[in-house]
Parts: C-alpha cells; structure tokens; sequence
C-alpha cells in the first residue's frame, strides 16, 4: 500500500471520528487502530497535513517512533475531500466507503 492510499483510510477514519465529535485524536490510538508501523503512520499524517486536509497540534518527542501530535479535526478542505467522491477518489486513487467507511485493517471493537 502506498503513502496516497494510506493518507485516503486515515483522512476516511479522521472524518468518522472527527463526525461523531471525537475532534482529539492522538498516535497512541493510531497505533492502536491501524496496527501501521510508525513510518507509514507519520508519511500518512505528513501528506494530509501538507495538503491543509487536517487540522494537527505538534507536540515533542515521539509514541514508538510516531511523531507526537495530537489530530484537532479537519479542515474545510479536509471535510470537502471526503464528501466529494470525485475529488476524494482522484486525490486518493479509490473510492471512499461511505456511508459505511471500510478500512484495511481490523476495526477494534
């Protein structure tokens, strides 16, 4: 899987979160949710926030090799992104899951 894809199933679980009032999201749940390395983690992270899709605060040091930040909710763009499936499936390379988001891992319960 690449950084465009990973990027596209982060700002997808972003956005469930972030709709459900959940606007704090912090690496240690990443780490949790995804079971994702810490590289692919922080490139996924690195590509919505340079795009302006996500709203983060930066902290120092690091969660076992995760930049440490805390994702705020999502900018304007952000929300666009996800609710335009067009402009969603062009910046990311495939189709959004809503209503029913799908994700590439295991979803804990």
């Amino acid at each position: 899987m690449g950084i465009q894809k990973d990027a596209g199933e982060l700002l997808e679980y972003i956005y469930e979160r972030y709709s459900k009032g959940e606007n704090m999201i912090k690496p240690d749940g990443l780490i949790k949710e995804t079971r994702w390395e810490a590289h692919r983690i922080n490139n996924a992270r690195t590509y919505l926030s340079d795009r302006n899709l996500i709203k983060i605060t930066k902290q120092s040091g690091n969660v076992e090799g995760v930049a440490n930040y805390i994702i705020t909710g999502l900018t304007p763009s952000g929300i666009d992104m996800i609710e335009n499936e067009e402009k969603f499936k062009t910046a990311f390379g495939f189709e959004i899951g809503l209503p029913g988001l799908k994700f590439s891992w295991t979803r804990e319960k």
